[in-house]
């Protein structure tokens, strides 16, 4: 692999006889126009390259729309440019709860599900525990949670729902009810 350094005018064509299967764009302010062996114009920018698996290339041909340097690489082997930087700004509002509901107890009766949590535009979270002496998993999950579907609570394992919608629990033991801690945080 070799790098090459142009300063192109707008307008301007560069031919290189460049023999090799790769190429890419390492530095341009604007688009990049290049043919390989006399065919197509490919439209590139920085960053972007191509690799010719089977036929290799013997020259390159470079035009530009507007007046820029530009700097690519060409030839065989390949090019790895592992100093690549990204920046990401994110910026998020988190609302606290101003209100601790009481909350309670929810027994769920063998072999059925019940609603353990009311949907509601002020509720910001739910955290739910399945009580320790329970002797089967629970499932949580929407107002269709069943045997097969909502995500299975452990006894004594909790968790914390952030949503506004309906939270329901099913318990799949045939004989005995099994009981749910809630406490919902609201905004109120």
């Amino acid at each position: 692999m070799r790098s090459y350094s142009y300063t192109l005018g707008a307008g301007q064509v560069q031919q290189q006889n460049v023999p090799g299967r790769h190429f890419r764009v390492l530095e341009s302010t604007g688009d990049l126009y290049v043919s390989f062996n006399g065919g197509s114009e490919v439209k590139f920018k920085a960053g972007q390259g191509v690799t010719f698996d089977r036929a290799p290339f013997t020259e390159i041909r470079l035009r530009s729309l507007v007046a820029q340097s530009v700097l690519v690489v060409a030839g065989e082997g390949e090019y790895h440019d592992d100093n690549e930087n990204i920046s990401v700004t994110s910026s998020a509002t988190v609302t606290p709860g101003n209100t601790l509901a009481v909350g309670g107890d929810v027994s769920v009766a063998a072999v059925s599900s019940v609603v353990i949590s009311a949907a509601g535009a002020t509720n910001l979270a739910v955290i739910i525990k399945a009580d320790v002496a329970n002797t089967e998993t629970v499932r949580i999950g929407g107002s269709g949670v069943g045997a097969a579907g909502g995500y299975p609570l452990e006894p004594g394992e909790s968790m914390t729902l952030a949503t506004t919608a309906i939270i329901a629990a099913y318990n799949p033991s045939a004989t005995i009810a099994q009981n749910i801690h809630v406490l919902p945080i609201r905004n109120i």
